[in-house]
């Protein structure tokens, strides 16, 4: 179990492969390494897989504050330099995505290709009120329905059995039975309040749009269709910021397509970082075919 330090936290880490392509990935909310598990039993072929626990998750420690996103980029850009990292293809999940994000925007020259899994919108958070609608950093309509998760997220966070039933219903491609499973609810257990708690409140006010148009890497966005946690429409409208990017829909896929598909999501990631790969933004004709044939799916009610 490696740890290295950073300025101001001990930081955990798994590590796989040996090839010289780095791929950093980052974990979301109430997470860890292990949401990258699968990845790192079988990494792509010439690359070297890093996964990190941000602070306050997994086996990294747990200061006192700084769950903010920005600080969570800094954190990484830490992380990178001191593992001797020169530009690396950056991989994002959900608040993880934020993150990588963040980093983009802060250090464009260190990231070589970004990977956004089910991210949060570029454009912020639209909701009312941000504790009773925020988990995994994300805006959930539902939660203001249900009574029962409200008082999860104001009382009892750590419950177990809330906690396993929140994970099933976001992942229903996963086996929910497997030791996977239950390793990613014991460390969703171990997140406490304080880090909850700021990374809802960063979430609240984190925003880069306005600085997407200037990130001139290429840009992969992966969203399953049968995602109740992020809304297709905001990342359709990211696509249309970033002057290299590119969305891709798997259909009966929620929010973790890493976990629900690996072996097809490490196909995905090992074309992605190709240096074959196509780099280029779709043409409007390509954008406008995919942007009909989601509304369509949507309007049929097709899976």
């Amino acid at each position: 179990m490696p740890f290295i330090s950073l300025p101001d936290l001990k930081s955990h880490y798994e590590k796989a492969g040996n090839g010289q392509t780095a791929v950093v990935c980052v974990h979301g909310n109430i997470a860890s390494w292990r949401w990258w598990l699968p990845l790192l039993d079988k990494p792509p072929a010439g690359c070297t897989v890093y996964a990190p626990d941000m602070r306050g998750f997994g086996d990294s420690e747990r200061p006192g504050g700084g769950y903010a996103i920005e600080q969570f980029a800094t954190d990484l850009d830490a992380f990178v330099s001191r593992m001797g990292l020169d530009r690396i293809h950056l991989v994002g999940h959900s608040l993880g995505a934020a993150v990588a994000l963040q980093f983009a925007v802060q250090c464009p020259h260190k990231v070589k290709k970004l990977l956004l899994v089910s991210p949060p919108p570029a454009e912020g958070m639209t909701c009312s009120t941000q504790e009773d609608h925020a988990v995994f950093g994300l805006t959930l309509p539902h939660i203001a329905e249900n009574t029962h998760l409200q008082f999860f997220f104001r009382n009892a966070h750590m419950d177990r059995a809330i906690l396993s039933h929140v994970l099933t219903r976001i992942t229903p491609g996963m086996d929910h039975g497997s030791k996977l499973f239950s390793d990613l609810v014991d460390d969703a257990s171990r997140v406490s309040r304080e880090t909850l708690k700021g990374v809802v409140q960063s979430l609240g006010s984190w925003a880069v749009k306005d600085r997407l148009p200037a990130l001139g890497m290429p840009v992969l966005i992966l969203w399953g269709d049968k995602d109740t946690v992020v809304d297709c429409g905001p990342l359709e409208r990211m696509v249309g910021d970033l002057p290299h990017a590119e969305l891709v829909v798997w259909q009966g896929i929620g929010h973790a397509p890493q976990l629900e598909q690996p072996d097809r999501f490490q196909a995905l990631l090992t074309e992605f970082v190709s240096e074959n790969a196509a780099t280029g933004k779709p043409s409007p004709a390509q954008r406008l075919w995919q942007w009909s044939k989601t509304l369509w799916k949507r309007q049929a009610g097709n899976p």
